[in-house]
């Protein structure tokens, strides 16, 4: 198995203790890659949101500088 599957699958499994840990029940596979995914996806957009914020302010510190 590649390195990036095996690292992969082996994310899969700590979310998945993780969820069993939190929430007293076994998620199968097809959910824990579910979450996994929108966790991702989610992650994804508090770091578009985060960029959009950083380059606003430094424009707004730009033109108060001119």
């Amino acid at each position: 198995m590649p390195t990036n599957m095996r690292t992969q699958a082996q994310r899969l499994d700590d979310l998945q203790s993780i969820l069993c840990e939190d929430y007293g029940q076994d998620f199968d596979l097809a959910e824990v890659t579910e979450i996994a995914d929108w966790l991702g996806r989610f992650y994804t957009a508090l770091i578009k949101l985060a960029v959009q914020r950083r380059v606003a302010e430094h424009e707004a510190a730009k033109g108060g500088k001119s």
